[in-house]
């Protein structure tokens, strides 16, 4: 959408804790795009590897430095009970900074656009004197805890609501969910029969010797905590290239070993680490890291996306 010239195209990009240089398959083509903007503004704490295509930066607020909730998104649990606990700002933030809390971001440009803004899709806020606990209210007002009832509990609360309920079925009711359609066994049988050989892994008229998968790291959330956090990254100083033990006997590769990756886009040098779990014939890279170049940094951490492509 940005580089395909015409009647709609994206000039200009708003990021607000995003990093698609890192997160986007194919790394040369999204650089290209950020370069090719009229105007790109990112909202991060952090200066990373989409942050250099950017005309302007704007540093929001800490996690301390605001008041908050925990993050919840419909239909994604996090926790086995019905717990919650609203945050005050724990410290505030460096005299002298130009910090803001990242939705006045928002509120800035609708007052100077004259636009209005109705958040959550419920309530019209008042820009001039909304507060961070104002939006937190609006958030909580659906749900079964109300803000003002958070509050009472500082160090947050368990409330004793029933996590389920399921009705009793109706007498007539005999329908059942089928499990295994027929075309998602039929999908799923040719992925497990698939022989995975240079034969079959053909691309642009060249043949390759593995598949490639992605995965995450359990220390790692996307590219959150590569840039930044000093503590986080030294749990998990790069991405591994993870290889089945039986793979890396026969290429002669052990633990650590610098490898050279090659697809039909691109070229990366990556650390190799045995897992027993990867199917003999793929390889899986964990995205989030390594420079926009998609060069190894010095911590050995590189990035997937040189490798593969989006279309």
């Amino acid at each position: 959408e940005i580089l395909t010239p015409g009647k709609g195209q994206i000039r200009g990009l708003l990021i607000q804790g995003g990093n698609p240089v890192v997160a986007i398959p194919g790394q040369k083509k999204v650089v290209e795009a950020m370069k090719s903007l009229e105007l790109s503004v990112m909202i991060d704490p952090f200066m990373h590897q989409t942050s250099q295509y950017c005309d302007y930066i704007l540093p929001p607020k800490m996690p301390y430095e605001r008041a908050d909730l925990p993050l919840t998104i419909p239909t994604i649990v996090f926790t086995t009970i019905n717990w919650i606990q609203y945050t005050p700002a724990a410290v505030p933030p460096p005299a002298g900074s130009e910090l803001v809390e990242d939705w006045q971001v928002y509120t800035g440009i609708a007052k100077r656009l004259g636009l209005e803004i109705e958040y959550n899709h419920t309530t019209k806020i008042d820009l001039d004197t909304v507060t961070t606990d104002d939006l937190l209210a609006i958030r909580a007002a659906d749900g079964r805890v109300k803000l003002d009832e958070m509050k009472k509990y500082p160090s947050g609360n368990s409330f004793p609501f029933a996590s389920e309920r399921v009705a009793a079925p109706r007498p007539e009711g005999t329908a059942k969910f089928d499990v295994m359609p027929a075309d998602v066994r039929g999908e799923l049988e040719e992925a497990l029969a698939y022989a995975i050989t240079p034969d079959n892994i053909v691309s642009k008229g060249r043949k390759f010797t593995h598949l490639v998968s992605s995965r995450r790291m359990r220390h790692m959330f996307n590219s959150v905590g590569t840039i930044g956090m000093p503590s986080v990254r030294a749990r998990a100083k790069f991405n591994p290239a993870y290889i089945h033990p039986a793979d890396m006997a026969d290429l002669g590769i052990e633990n650590g070993d610098h490898i050279e990756l090659e697809s039909d886009v691109g070229k990366i040098t990556a650390i190799a680490e045995a897992d027993e779990t990867m199917r003999p014939g793929v390889i899986s890279i964990p995205h989030g890291f390594g420079p926009a170049t998609g060069e190894m940094d010095e911590d050995g951490g590189v990035s997937i996306g040189a490798l593969i492509v989006a279309d």
